[in-house]
């Protein structure tokens, strides 16, 4: 033990030797210790604004008693478009005043005047089978054809008379016919023309 301190304790070797490890031991530690302590990247504001906050708004139902057409429709142009009235054809009436209103000295129709063909039932002339075209064509023109002519011969003169022989007849004939069958007006005007023209210089 004395040799063993004589020979090594404070001698330059050993000095130089604890702090050659001291040293490397401090460094060590001084190394980690700095690897610990390393600066972060410093951290950049951005610039990009942020985005304006969106409020909301709480509604609030309104009554139905309180709610106007005006406050459901604001804004909407809801004009009435102009709606056309649709034709009407008073023929059938027409002829009705007018034979109502002939004069007395009118004669009245008997069975054999050209319009007593028209004093019966009218029903007597109807097809159920048929609908009002075909009805016209094959049997209203054709019965009208023959006491009248073609709608713009003949004497009206004639044709002219009073009574259920006469134009009286003739009335309830087409009125049936365009009431009950459905058959046009615009038909039988076209056919009692003449009639009618002449009806209304009496």
């Amino acid at each position: 033990m004395a040799n063993l301190e004589k020979r090594h304790r404070g001698t330059k070797i050993s000095k130089a030797a604890r702090e050659k490890r001291d040293k490397s031991a401090k460094k060590r530690k001084n190394g980690t210790i700095l690897n610990f302590l390393k600066p972060k990247a410093t951290i950049v504001p951005s610039t990009v604004g942020s985005p304006t906050p969106v409020h909301s708004y709480t509604l609030h139902p309104q009554s139905a008693t309180n709610t106007s057409p005006d406050d459901l429709l604001q804004g909407i142009s809801l004009k009435p478009q102009p709606v056309s009235e649709p034709t009407v054809n008073n023929f059938i009436h027409t002829l009705q005043n007018l034979v109502k209103d002939l004069p007395e000295s009118i004669p009245e129709a008997s069975e054999s005047d050209r319009l007593a063909v028209f004093g019966g039932s009218p029903k007597d002339f109807n097809d159920p089978t048929l609908d009002a075209d075909d009805l016209w064509e094959t049997m209203l023109n054709c019965v009208l054809k023959s006491a009248l002519g073609w709608g713009t011969d003949g004497n009206m003169d004639e044709v002219i008379r009073r009574g259920k022989w006469g134009l009286d007849g003739l009335v309830k004939f087409a009125t049936y016919f365009v009431n009950e069958r459905g058959v046009s007006e615009a038909l039988f005007e076209g056919k009692l023309a003449n009639l009618m023209i002449a009806l209304k210089r009496r």
